[in-house]
């Protein structure tokens, strides 16, 4: 889809804030130590459910950043709403763009989320129902999914188009996908891209567990009892669904020329993508669509399968949708697939939702930059698809293009190669 190579797509600055830590940096050093982000859930009490494990970002004192007022923190209650900003306004700055009149209206947006304010309804309806107490009057604008990005846009002051795609789990690469369209179809010269997603209600958490997606068996035996830092095991034998996450992650897009002439920092390069769906199920993947999605992303980048340096799978640690990724990399690298490296970033952090593909977004631009393989921690081999190249300690090597694959409910796929500029 980036076959017009006459505009060069790169990734000029990122941020983000995860279960690991504050910023991109600070996530990055976490990762590459082995260390988990899960812990009990603080959120709310989940002593009377089975869920009582997720990944739960740090708290941050909005109030000490110029950026936030008092009276804007109360009205704009959402986490969605603080965390989108503080990531846009921190990746801006480091990009090296100056927002001026004059180039305002050529700044797109396309910041989203996969669930969105819903904690401000599920509060507003907790209340109500409890005490009768009349809702937030912002509590709907906090809900909107389409003012995230128009927060941000606010925020600046960009006047280009905004949209906020909605792919599930694949938001936060859909997200930079079409950022990166807009770009090559002129629509605009640099994109605020990103996804965000604070999931950790409790309504929400136990619709989860319900429909055994989420890890939610607190057996003695299993060696996730009491040991939070080991429950999150993408690929593992004795996996038992996602970890539930919170987080938040932007990336600014622009082409390479804009870049030069105007002194913008340079990171890396989206060499190539793809979008598809699978048309099957609601949950279940399909080996052939997601097979599809990787080859396109491989193939528009003008790469061989065999010139991927690293895969950052999508790995949920879900049952079926662990085995279908591994059956669609094989699918695609054949008798290959083990000498490509891959990792599992959820081992880590658990599962973030719509923000998930944009956080490995920028660990797989990091770990491009650092030449360095994250570990796939709690890793057991399953004895249907035992791994050669999935490594539980972190691993310095030579990088020049990684996959970074997302997958969605619904059938929603987005795969993106990155590679050095």
């Amino acid at each position: 889809m980036l076959n017009n190579k006459n505009k060069r797509i790169i990734v000029s600055s990122y941020e983000m804030i995860t279960p690991l830590g504050k910023n991109a940096q600070e996530t990055y050093e976490n990762m590459i130590l082995g260390h988990s982000g899960v812990s009990p859930i603080r959120r709310f009490d989940s002593s009377d459910i089975d869920v009582h494990y997720a990944g739960q970002v740090p708290d941050i004192q909005f109030t000490d950043h110029d950026i936030f007022t008092a009276r804007e923190l109360k009205n704009w209650f959402s986490p969605v709403i603080s965390h989108s900003i503080l990531t846009a306004y921190e990746s801006v700055r480091k990009s090296g763009l100056n927002i001026t009149e004059e180039n305002s209206h050529r700044i797109a947006v396309t910041y989203s989320s996969a669930i969105g304010g819903l904690d401000a309804i599920l509060l507003a309806d907790q209340q109500y129902y409890a005490s009768g107490t009349t809702p937030h009057p912002f509590t709907n604008v906090n809900v909107c999914l389409n003012l995230i990005a128009g927060k941000i846009s606010m925020f600046f002051k960009t006047t280009g188009p905004i949209f906020s795609p909605v792919a599930a789990c694949a938001t936060g690469n859909v997200s930079v996908a079409l950022g990166a369209m807009m770009i090559q179809q002129n629509l605009a010269d640099v994109v605020i891209c990103g996804a965000v997603d604070f999931p950790l209600v409790k309504s929400i958490v136990l619709s989860f567990s319900a429909m055994n997606g989420a890890y939610n068996t607190q057996k003695t035996d299993d060696r996730g009892y009491n040991a939070p830092h080991q429950i999150s095991r993408p690929f593992s034998v004795d996996r038992k669904g996602f970890i539930i996450s919170e987080g938040s992650a932007c990336l600014i897009l622009t082409s390479l020329e804009y870049a030069m002439k105007h002194n913008m920092n340079i990171e890396a390069e989206i060499k190539g993508l793809s979008l598809n769906s699978d048309g099957f199920h609601y949950v279940f993947p399909k080996t052939e669509t997601t097979a599809r999605c990787i080859e396109q992303a491989i193939s528009d980048a003008q790469l061989n399968p065999e010139d991927i340096s690293h895969i950052n799978a999508h790995a949920a640690s879900t049952k079926v949708g662990d085995a279908n990724e591994i059956d669609a990399l094989k699918t695609v690298w054949k008798d290959h697939f083990d000498k490509i490296p891959l990792s599992a970033n959820k081992s880590q952090i658990g599962h973030t939702m719509g923000a998930s593909s944009a956080i490995e977004l920028i660990l797989s631009i990091l770990s491009l930059k650092n030449n360095m393989i994250y570990p796939t921690i709690n890793y057991i081999p399953d004895h249907q698809f035992p791994l050669q190249n999935v490594f539980t300690d972190c691993r310095e090597m030579k990088l020049n293009y990684v996959l970074n694959n997302s997958f969605g409910f619904g059938g929603t796929n987005c795969c993106v190669v990155v590679g050095k500029v």
